[in-house]
């Protein structure tokens, strides 16, 4: 028993080095991404579109869903109790500094994630990933950076998003239920949310865009011949990804709370 446990335990810290190695690898590539060839480039839109683009109506229903519920049902009860500037307060945190990034992150786990993995082991395992390296080119800077810029720049894109789309649908559905003027709504959010908020949501989803990434193309990589390895290593980029989210929030949470 102890000994299977001593074996998992050397088989994850050797997994941890080989992504920290990955990691390393990919940001050193990065430097040099702007002298690629068209190629990268199409990949990088072809990841925007998919990844950013196609989840503009998911982003936008469960933002307007969220936020309205949250309006609806917390909002006018302590409004009514006299805490208007209590609730709003409360509500600018979660949205802004929790719910936008956290949410918007699981989104793009639960569509890119297992795509990128899958796409990525299945070229493994018909050896085009050996065939690019083969005449030259490197998988890291063709493969793996585009999609790296791809995932990030639409998880900070769709968590900006997320934000307008809380605040504007989550008014239009407590409207309806229970009238709220909208000026004074929006004078009570601007004078609520701060920079500090701001910046948390934006280096939040910066972190959860570039941890997606380098897990979801990392798991990829590690299918070698096996095509039974694929759906393994897709599970486990989906498992990390999710956990390394939760992780990182709460870690970026704590330093803004302390500073």
């Amino acid at each position: 028993m102890l000994k299977k446990i001593f074996n998992d335990l050397k088989t994850s810290y050797l997994g941890f080095l080989e992504f920290i190695s990955f990691s390393i690898e990919t940001f050193h590539k990065f430097a040099t991404f702007y002298k690629q060839t068209n190629v990268s480039s199409l990949v990088l839109l072809r990841q925007i579109l998919f990844t950013g683009y196609e989840a503009l109506t998911l982003v936008l229903v469960l933002a307007t869903a969220i936020s309205g519920l949250l309006l609806s049902q917390f909002g006018s009860l302590l409004i009514n109790l006299g805490q208007e500037q209590l609730f709003y307060s409360i509500f600018v945190k979660a949205i802004t500094c929790e719910i936008a990034c956290v949410l918007t992150a699981f989104l793009i786990v639960a569509r890119s994630a297992p795509a990128i993995a899958t796409e990525l082991a299945n070229m493994n395992v018909n050896q085009e990933i050996e065939l690019i390296d083969s005449i030259g080119i490197s998988p890291v800077s063709y493969l793996v950076i585009p999609r790296m810029i791809g995932v990030t720049v639409s998880c900070v894109v769709l968590t900006i998003y997320f934000n307008i789309a809380s605040y504007l649908g989550g008014w239009l559905i407590a409207n309806y239920l229970n009238p709220l003027p909208f000026s004074s709504y929006i004078n009570s959010i601007l004078k609520t949310i701060s920079i500090a908020d701001f910046a948390q949501t934006i280096i939040k989803s910066l972190v959860f865009g570039i941890l997606i990434s380098l897990i979801s193309t990392y798991h990829g990589f590690q299918v070698k011949k096996a095509i039974t390895q694929v759906p393994q290593r897709t599970i486990k980029a989906v498992v990390y990804c999710l956990s390394s989210i939760i992780i990182f929030n709460v870690i970026i949470s704590l330093m803004f709370a302390i500073l």
